[in-house]
C-alpha cells in the first residue's frame, strides 16, 4: 500500500504517518516522491499493494493523474481531495478511483487539536480512524464515494 502526502504538508509526515499505521495496523516509511507528492510505503510492500490513499488539493491531484499516472502501479487509487475540476481525470483504463465525500466539490478540514490529532483532518479521514472494520478494502469502501470499482 502506498500513501502520498502532498509535499507542502510534509511538516505533519511523522503525524500523518502514525495516524496510517493506526488504521492500517501496519508499518511506512518514506519511499521517495512523485511529482508534489511524498510517498509513504507500506512495510511489508505487499499490504494491499493494489491500494494508493492520495492526500492533496485538487489540482495537485490533477498533476499527478496526468503526468505521473503510469507510476502508481495501484490499481484503487483513494483520493482525498476537493473534486478534480477535470472529471475524465477520474476515470482511467485500469484504475478504480474513490473520492472522498465532497460537499459542494469541496472538503472540509476539521480543527485536528480540538479532535485529539496534531493536523488539521477531514471528515473521511476521522471516519476512517474511527472504523470498527478490521478489513481495509471494507473500511474504505465505507468512507469513500465510489464511481467504480475493481476490489
Amino acid at each position: 500500500m502506498k500513501y502520498l502526502l502532498r509535499k507542502k504538508n510534509s511538516y505533519e509526515l511523522i503525524h500523518r504517518k502514525k495516524y496510517i499505521e493506526k488504521i492500517t495496523g501496519v508499518w511506512f516509511w518514506p519511499k521517495g516522491e512523485i511529482g508534489e507528492f511524498v510517498i509513504l510505503e507500506s512495510v511489508p510492500n505487499s499490504y494491499y499493494d493494489d491500494i494508493c490513499v492520495v492526500y492533496g488539493h485538487n489540482n495537485e491531484v490533477a498533476e499527478l493523474l496526468s503526468f505521473n499516472i503510469e507510476t502508481l502501479k495501484e490499481k484503487n487509487l483513494f483520493l482525498i481531495s476537493c473534486s478534480v475540476k477535470n472529471k475524465k481525470l477520474l476515470h482511467i483504463k485500469n484504475k478504480a478511483i474513490f473520492l472522498a465525500p465532497q460537499s459542494n466539490n469541496s472538503l472540509m478540514l476539521l480543527k485536528g487539536k480540538e479532535l485529539g490529532f496534531p493536523f488539521d483532518i477531514t471528515e473521511t479521514e476521522l471516519n476512517l480512524y474511527n472504523s470498527p472494520e478490521k478489513d481495509l478494502y471494507q473500511k474504505l469502501r465505507n468512507c469513500f464515494s465510489i464511481p467504480n470499482t475493481i476490489l
